[in-house]
């Protein structure tokens, strides 16, 4: 059902449409399309508030999920989150970056809100932490390298919070490879690692 403004046959101006299955959309149309300024409404309980052209979330715009997940001060391209935005989680997590097709991809700064407020900042691929970034965790380690699939594999310094500092090779989250770690103490250990032993 539309009630709205129409041109040449056509919705085009402001008007709103309630479609069969629940959904509801109030905003702007141009020739029978969403198009500029606009809120959908889906039945399940998301909402979005923003732009649209050709009937597509493209522009800028606000998306407030059911479960309570929300995307923010965020571009948009053909119904992706794509370019530059802010995902908020229900647990206080916060990512602000990068998206590309719907994922986290190039430059972000993710925060933890999980009791420990852990934060990472690099760079992503698909959603996960890929190329290179820092990962401050709250009891104080600090890690500097490169990442893939999530994990720390590479190059890269991990800075301990009892004064440890490690730097070398790391495979899957572990220290494997060729490395140097210098104790606080001052002793020092420098060669191959497997499965972060030595």
């Amino acid at each position: 059902k539309y009630v709205g403004e129409y041109f040449a046959s056509e919705r085009s101006g402001f008007g709103k449409f309630e479609y069969n299955d629940g959904n509801v959309y109030i905003g702007m149309w141009v020739k029978d399309q969403k198009h500029g300024f606009g809120r959908l409404q889906w039945s399940n309980g998301n909402v979005f508030s923003g732009e649209w052209q050709a009937d597509e979330m493209t522009g800028y715009g606000v998306f407030a999920y059911a479960n309570k997940n929300e995307y923010k001060a965020g571009e948009w391209i053909d119904d992706m989150r794509s370019g530059n935005g802010t995902m908020t989680h229900p647990n206080g997590d916060i990512y602000t970056g990068a998206w590309q097709m719907d994922m986290r991809e190039g430059s972000g700064t993710c925060r933890h809100a999980n009791g420990k407020g852990d934060e990472y900042s690099g760079e992503w691929m698909q959603d996960k932490k890929h190329g290179f970034g820092k990962y401050m965790w709250a009891d104080g380690d600090v890690y500097e390298g490169e990442w893939k699939d999530d994990m720390r594999n590479g190059h890269g310094t991990c800075f301990y919070s009892n004064r440890d500092e490690y730097v070398g090779s790391w495979v899957n989250d572990q220290r494997h490879g060729w490395g140097r770690l210098a104790w606080a103490d001052g002793n020092t250990y420098e060669g191959l690692w497997k499965n972060d032993n030595i």
